[in-house]
């Protein structure tokens, strides 16, 4: 498996992890190791993307629940 370059600090958000990895120019977002199916141009940008991921994971487990 291929690791890329992490930029910036991990960010913990509900229990879950949030890294961005470098893939030049953009950046990608991974959210415990799952990588998302965007590119980013800014780490604000990514790890908004990530809390977006997460808090729809947990909507759905609510609403299964």
């Amino acid at each position: 498996m291929l690791m890329r370059k992490q930029v910036g600090k991990t960010t913990e958000y509900k229990d879950h992890k949030i890294v961005v990895r470098y893939l030049g120019p953009d950046l990608l977002c991974y959210v415990d190791n799952i990588e998302l199916s965007a590119f980013y141009e800014n780490v604000k940008d990514a790890n908004a993307a990530g809390v977006r991921y997460i808090d729809l994971i947990e909507c759905e487990k609510e609403a299964s629940n």
